[in-house]
């Protein structure tokens, strides 16, 4: 799929090699400089348990567990994951990046996801403490120092809060940002902050190039109509190039970027604009350019392929709802291969027929980690697992799930004959 940048980028690659820019490793004085962002330490609030680099948070190579270094990598891509209210002190390390990374590792990008505590990044919105915001600082800033040739952020719901927080601190060593679903402040009374407290960091974003993408039925946006167009009008003043992916048409919810089809459909813009966002801001700057960089050109999903075909893509599609008694003759004794689009991981799961639900997650086709044990069945008229109620529904014979009461829908799972992965021996 041809870019229609495209001849754009190749005009600004040929003004760069004109004006012989160069980038240089940060010297230590840039590598400690504070930001009017909140990185530096300065000004913080008390903060009752310190945050703790290797506690608080880690980075870990988000494939394959390794790295091919400054040397061999044509880049590396740090993906900040959202967070999760369900611990404060631990590090929930989602199993996952979303999917549009995964073409770009195969051509020789390493990709480093960053996993956090939920207080940390709390901290940072609040202003109470920078630590998060200095240790994605520090990380970035060797990676300058050690020779990768470019450095790109990506972020979604809070890490992307985080991310655009920062600003002018990820120069000068990032050269883009792609943000997804920014949200800071949940679903509930405080679910309009996402928009009105998001807007005045944008509008002092002095950052690199940034992507955003927004999405029709997302819990955290209260009306993503009107967030986008206040995104639009705050933008239209800049010279940083910008694109915005809005709302398109067949995703719904928070979580789309993990997504295959969201890859299909968008992936080839995304990666074009990570790896030719500094050509697009020069051009912007020595050409005159719009900073405007939309629409972002996409593939078309057909209705024919299965292959993209969930209730989130197809919303014109029959579906129905599962009776719990009718999942659970399902299910009972079956094994389901799962993608989880909120943890943005594949799993395997068995529904033992006494009652034990047992999952781990999948790593190059096969289960990988250790199987986690938890309890299913059937109450109230409803489906249970452990203390949640489930709701299920079919597509197609395709069949996806999402928390009862929320309109988010969470992922979607194919069911296999019997035990197939010997979970059922694990206690």
């Amino acid at each position: 799929m041809r870019h229609r940048f495209r001849v754009a980028g190749l005009v600004a690659a040929a003004a760069l090699a004109l004006t012989g820019c160069q980038t240089t490793a940060p010297s230590g004085q840039q590598i400690a400089a504070a930001s009017s962002t909140g990185v530096a330490a300065g000004g913080e609030k008390p903060l009752g348990v310190p945050l703790v680099e290797g506690r608080d948070w880690r980075f870990n190579p988000a494939f394959d567990g390794r790295l091919r270094g400054p040397e061999r990598a044509e880049g590396i891509v740090l993906y900040i994951q959202g967070s999760t209210r369900k611990t404060g002190t631990e590090v929930v390390e989602r199993t996952g990046v979303h999917s549009y990374l995964r073409p770009l590792h195969a051509q020789d990008w390493d990709v480093v996801r960053l996993s956090y505590v939920h207080r940390a990044a709390m901290a940072y919105r609040d202003d109470v403490s920078g630590a998060l915001a200095r240790a994605i600082k520090t990380w970035l800033a060797a990676r300058k120092a050690e020779g990768y040739r470019s450095i790109v952020v990506v972020a979604r719901s809070a890490g992307a809060w985080t991310a655009l927080k920062m600003g002018a601190a990820l120069k000068p060593e990032v050269d883009a940002l792609v943000l997804s679903a920014i949200a800071a402040h949940g679903v509930g009374r405080r679910r309009g902050l996402n928009t009105s407290a998001m807007l005045p960091m944008l509008a002092a974003y002095d950052g690199p190039p940034v992507l955003m993408s927004f999405f029709e039925g997302d819990p955290y946006d209260e009306n993503p109509a009107a967030r986008v167009a206040a995104v639009r009008q705050t933008l239209a003043g800049k010279t940083i190039p910008h694109l915005i992916i809005d709302r398109p048409a067949g995703y719904s919810g928070h979580s789309v970027g993990w997504m295959p089809a969201f890859d299909y459909t968008h992936g080839p813009c995304i990666r074009d604009f990570l790896t030719n966002a500094q050509a697009y801001a020069l051009a912007v700057e020595k050409l005159g350019a719009s900073a405007d960089l939309g629409p972002c050109p996409t593939a078309p999903l057909r209705r024919e392929d299965l292959r993209w075909r969930t209730a989130v893509t197809d919303m014109t599609a029959p579906v129905r709802e599962l009776p719990a008694v009718e999942a659970a003759r399902l299910l009972r004794g079956k094994t389901i291969e799962m993608l989880n689009y909120d943890f943005g991981g594949e799993f395997v799961g068995y529904f033992a027929e006494d009652g034990r639900y047992i999952w781990r997650p999948m790593r190059g086709g096969a289960p990988d980690g250790t199987a986690r044990t938890h309890q299913w069945a059937v109450r109230d008229g409803k489906f249970w697992t452990d203390e949640v109620p489930r709701r299920f529904f079919t597509i197609d014979g395709i069949t996806f799930l999402r928390d009862d009461g929320a309109g988010d829908i969470k992922g979607e799972f194919r069911i296999r004959d019997g035990d197939v992965y010997g979970l059922g021996g694990v206690r």
